[in-house]
């Protein structure tokens, strides 16, 4: 889907660039790159929805209202990733602790078998 979103955007690209009649090529472009900021965001791809927003926002065939809640479900998104990242760490953390405390007590019950 991805793939032919990119293709169809690329053969919007081409046809304003060649046609003298630009508003539904326009109009079609706006809706291609609506598509593929969806699916950035169902496939949580932060960076390619924050740069198809940002073209979105360049044409003046967008809503303020559309760039609005096209701008809340990007930051969702960002909230959510941060979120999971910050998650992430801190298991990472804790397993680091945990690690280190079996390695002591491992080094514990070696020495004190050494000792008998």
């Amino acid at each position: 889907m991805n793939e032919l979103g990119i293709r169809a955007r690329y053969a919007f690209e081409q046809a304003m660039r060649l046609g003298t009649n630009h508003a539904p090529t326009e109009n079609a472009f706006v809706r291609c790159l609506e598509t593929l900021l969806h699916i950035a965001i169902q496939y949580e791809d932060c960076h390619r929805a924050e740069t198809l927003l940002f073209e979105l926002r360049r044409n003046l065939n967008v809503s303020s209202s559309k760039l609005r809640e096209l701008q809340d479900r990007v930051d969702v998104l960002i909230r959510r990733k941060k979120h999971f990242e910050e998650i992430t760490t801190q298991i990472q953390y804790a397993m680091i602790e945990e690690l280190s405390a079996a390695r002591e007590t491992i080094e514990n019950l070696r020495a004190g078998l050494s000792d008998k």
